[in-house]
């Protein structure tokens, strides 16, 4: 009985601390994001790096600042703190770039189009991606894009809990 217990106990552990994964305030969970995506990045390789919009239901989501933002920093922070040659394209210079071009670039959720401003801004990699909205909240997808080839190098979704 007491082996049984025990590998109860062996089993629940793990799953309830994977259902944890997706807990948290939105912070961590991008911060958490950010750091997965070192996984799908070379460390040697300088690339450039820009964070695009995030869409809702077709068009620019209401959350897309705050998490470009979040995402943006969490990314940079990571980069840095592991050495990578990695260099990370400033929002600022993201919204220049769609203000001037924005009547070419006016469909976000294009991928041609997204790929078209990563090619702009000098990046070799965006991140783009979805939120979208869920009975129990909102899940965060987002996706590493070489922009050259429109490969998806790797991606993580989260889901955020109001």
């Amino acid at each position: 009985m007491k082996t049984v217990k025990l590998m109860l106990t062996g089993a629940i552990i793990p799953i309830l601390l994977l259902s944890c994964l997706s807990l948290g305030d939105p912070a961590d969970l991008l911060d958490d994001m950010a750091w997965e995506f070192t996984e799908f990045m070379d460390e040697e390789a300088e690339v450039t790096v820009a964070v695009y919009y995030f869409t809702e239901g077709g068009a620019e989501s209401s959350y897309s600042d705050y998490v470009i933002n979040h995402l943006t920093t969490s990314l940079s922070n990571a980069l840095r703190e592991e050495e990578y040659s990695a260099r990370l394209v400033s929002r600022s210079l993201l919204d220049r770039i769609m203000d001037e071009h924005s009547f070419q670039l006016s469909g976000l959720t294009d991928p041609e189009r997204q790929l078209s401003l990563g090619k702009l801004l000098g990046a070799d990699i965006i991140v783009a991606g979805t939120i979208t909205s869920i009975e129990e909240g909102y899940e965060v997808n987002a996706q590493l894009v070489e922009v050259e080839s429109g490969i998806v190098l790797g991606g993580a979704v989260r889901t955020v809990y109001p």
